[in-house]
């Protein structure tokens, strides 16, 4: 309730903070964040500036993962803010990266172009992820609208 609160003081005092501190608040009240409440977790962070603007993709990516997988959360302390060693680190440790199709599960990483974009994806063909444009992080209603207009992604981590 106290991060409620503190959010909407934020929110209401128009304040642009940074996406790490907020993951920090929201992390301390919620330990052990799972796949069920990511939603929720991107609805309180969507809006936040991201302290590498339009090349925080990648660093959104793995910060919030970092929440709900052990990987996401070890490349996030290394600092990783790149979408090929993302995809390199999680393929050796045994991820399955494959083509795109037009599903994704919760809490999947959605890769765009050749390596250009990163999101995570929703579950309900939606995602999550930094606007390059926006310089911010956002929740997309579709994952063909999170890249380019009607650009679908190439590929997607399956991180269950």
């Amino acid at each position: 309730m106290k991060m409620r609160r503190r959010w909407r003081r934020l929110k209401k005092n128009g304040k642009r903070k940074n996406l790490n501190m907020v993951i920090m608040l929201v992390a301390k009240v919620e330990q052990g964040l799972t796949l069920v409440k990511l939603t929720q977790h991107f609805n309180r962070i969507k809006g936040v500036y991201q302290k590498f603007g339009q090349l925080g993709c990648a660093d959104t990516v793995v910060n919030v993962g970092s929440h709900y997988n052990s990987d996401l959360k070890e490349l996030a302390n290394k600092g990783v803010s790149d979408v090929d060693t993302i995809e390199s680190s999680l393929r050796a440790k045994g991820y399955k990266v494959e083509s795109y199709k037009g599903y994704a599960n919760k809490g999947d990483l959605l890769i765009y172009g050749d390596n250009n974009h990163i999101v995570i994806a929703d579950g309900a063909g939606g995602c999550f992820g930094n606007s390059s444009s926006r310089g911010y992080a956002m929740k997309y209603g579709d994952v063909n609208y999170a890249w380019q207009n009607g650009s679908a992604p190439t590929k997607i981590i399956r991180m269950t």
